[in-house]
């Protein structure tokens, strides 16, 4: 974060576990990150708020990413600092009332409130809330002020959500925005393989993310934003290397559908 020059970063539940299992402090972490001035600002993902499912059960390379419960994501985002916690619908559900659903998630933003957090729901094209269509008929059934979307343009754009879908969601239901492009047709034809390992960094794959982020511009200013890039090539790099990539290939593209622009080496926000 630092070597790119981010203002913020999220942290995955499951690094959060792991330093635990490890003996590590999350205290003492905060301590850390404060003093390196590294703010943390969402424990990303919870899917423990859809009813009936149980974290802990989920199975495949994405399990380890989504078996926090719900006292752990709240738990770490206090601990952390964190603003937001960021929800996703599980992938192996069985057939659920939408009225039951509208619960489990109203249930979860009222615990969410009591702490001071946000719940930024997330569109994932293989999980219980596929496309733009479903999030938002949710956000309008629950009604909640502290409940949102996350919109991943990458993700987005494997769900067939077009740059002109954007327009329908209201700019104050767009509570962040996570950058990442890719290949035209995912990688080996199969989206979760290509998700985790083949991400593009913004403006350097064929997917239409200038396209969805200058229609969020045309909704009003931009919500936070950064990149999130699952690709094996940049994991093998230092962890400041990646910073700096993916800060340069993301300050590209800003400037490229004229959303910050640099004068004389300072950057001022253009929309």
């Amino acid at each position: 974060m630092r070597a790119g020059g981010f203002s913020s970063m999220s942290l995955f539940a499951k690094d959060l576990i792991a330093w635990e299992e490890r003996g590590g402090s999350l205290t003492s972490l905060r301590t850390e990150l404060d003093a390196r001035e590294t703010p943390i600002s969402c424990i990303d993902p919870y899917s423990g708020w859809h009813p009936g499912h149980d974290p802990r059960a989920a199975t495949g390379e994405r399990a380890a990413f989504l078996k926090a419960t719900e006292e752990e994501v709240l738990r770490f985002a206090e601990v952390m600092g964190a603003s937001d916690i960021n929800l996703v619908a599980p992938y192996d559900r069985g057939e659920v009332r939408f009225d039951a659903i509208v619960d489990g998630l109203g249930r979860f933003a009222d615990l969410a409130a009591e702490a001071g957090l946000r719940a930024q729901l997330e569109i994932v094209p293989t999980s219980g809330v596929s496309d733009l269509g479903t999030a938002m008929r949710l956000l309008t059934a629950v009604g909640r002020r502290n409940v949102g979307v996350l919109l991943d343009t990458y993700n987005l754009a494997r769900s067939g959500v077009t740059p002109r879908d954007i327009d329908d969601v209201p700019h104050e239901l767009v509570f962040s925005v996570q950058l990442a492009d890719g290949d035209a047709v995912p990688l080996g034809g199969d989206y979760r393989l290509d998700s985790l390992h083949n991400r593009q960094l913004p403006g350097e794959g064929e997917l239409p993310v200038a396209e969805m982020v200058e229609r969020l511009m045309q909704l009003g200013p931009l919500p936070p934003l950064g990149p999130e890039v699952f690709r094996d090539a940049l994991c093998e790099l230092p962890a400041d290397e990646i910073g700096s990539r993916c800060a340069d290939a993301t300050r590209r593209f800003l400037q490229g559908v004229g959303a910050v622009r640099f004068d004389e080496g300072k950057q001022t926000s253009g929309g």
